[in-house]
């Protein structure tokens, strides 16, 4: 027997980037950009490698040609778009941008005639723009949270904060009435289609019984959710993206939460160079992933027969009990396919591979 020592991959802390919240201001959601200009010129830069036309001054030019002067935003400075929360259900969300430049400067007045109603004023150093003079009085009432906001370190170009909970709030119950309305028509299209052939209306039956359960599973998921954040730096080498989510203390999801980083042979290594896509991950608690997982099957597979169910399960414990594991594979085009076919590799080391087999 030969026995390889597998080199290990030493779990590392991760600075994700911090969104603060937006409860304190009163906010759904907000964007902001780090130093427009330079995200300009980052964004040329990797616009060019499509379109050799589209170079970062001829990004500049377009921009200036619409009156819009980056040299006056106030360098180092953010810019953020905020979106507050309607007052009442009847209400429509309002926006409002601070902006790195004076409120008398002309970039400011430049976007101010581009959207028309809009209103003008500043908090701090910084240029504020408002949907409308409710809205602009709004903003400079939540001018130190919006400031705190705007200013906090950036470590991504872009970044998209997410109140979940306060959009389930708000949108939540006109969302599930949706997702009501369409099974409906799934059911009554069934109930149509039974008369005429019953492929057709099992087919519809089963459609109707995986998004209902695809949708709540959504929707479970959403509600023990706090807020979520999206960040895209437009690194020189290369685009770095994450999905920060903060989950709602004492729900399932923050148990989640509670893992310890693994460290984990590097098993990436036993796999193709060139792949499109290379992917590992470690499951610590398989019995726990079986468990959610085998949840939402029983409501998928069909309730006359059980014997799918049964199998199911079965197959669920047996993986369950192969205890943790990690799993690495790669995904590329075969180019010896003529159809386009994926070539997919894996290879995975499991704590009892002995119940796998």
């Amino acid at each position: 027997a030969v026995t390889t020592e597998l080199p290990v991959i030493v779990a590392q802390p991760v600075a994700l980037p911090e969104a603060i919240e937006g409860d304190e201001a009163g906010l759904l959601v907000y964007t902001r950009l780090r130093q427009p200009a330079n995200l300009v010129d980052r964004a040329g830069a990797w616009a060019g490698l499509a379109n050799p036309m589209m170079t970062t001054e001829s990004l500049r030019q377009q921009l200036q040609m619409m009156g819009i002067d980056l040299a006056q935003l106030r360098p180092g400075g953010n810019l953020s778009v905020f979106v507050f929360k309607p007052a009442d259900a009847a209400s429509q969300p309002a926006w409002a941008a601070l902006a790195p430049t004076g409120p008398e400067s002309q970039l400011v007045k430049t976007i101010g005639m581009m959207v028309a109603g809009s209103s003008q004023g500043k908090i701090g150093d910084d240029a504020l723009l408002a949907e409308n003079e409710p809205t602009l009085q709004k903003a400079q009432q939540a001018g130190q949270q919006l400031s705190t906001i705007n200013d906090h370190p950036m470590s991504a170009d872009l970044q998209a904060y997410l109140n979940v909970a306060s959009l389930m709030e708000q949108y939540g119950p006109m969302l599930r009435n949706q997702s009501i309305f369409l099974q409906g028509l799934l059911s009554n299209a069934a109930s149509a289609a039974g008369g005429k052939g019953g492929a057709s209306a099992a087919q519809l039956q089963n459609a109707q019984r995986i998004i209902g359960v695809e949708v709540q599973a959504l929707f479970d998921a959403l509600d023990q959710i706090k807020s979520a954040s999206v960040n895209v730096d437009l690194d020189p080498k290369a685009v770095e993206s994450s999905l920060v989510v903060t989950p709602k203390a004492g729900s399932t999801m923050a148990s989640y939460y509670d893992a310890k980083p693994v460290q984990a042979p590097d098993l990436v290594q036993f796999l193709p160079a060139d792949g499109m896509m290379t992917i590992q991950m470690s499951v610590s608690d398989p019995k726990r992933v079986a468990d959610i997982y085998m949840n939402y099957m029983k409501q998928i597979l069909p309730a006359d027969k059980p014997e799918q169910i049964q199998a199911m399960q079965s197959m669920m414990d047996k993986m369950s009990q192969i205890g943790p594991q990690t799993i690495a594979y790669s995904m590329k085009m075969d180019p010896a396919a003529t159809q386009g076919a994926m070539q997919l590799d894996g290879v995975a080391q499991l704590d009892k591979p002995d119940r796998f087999i």
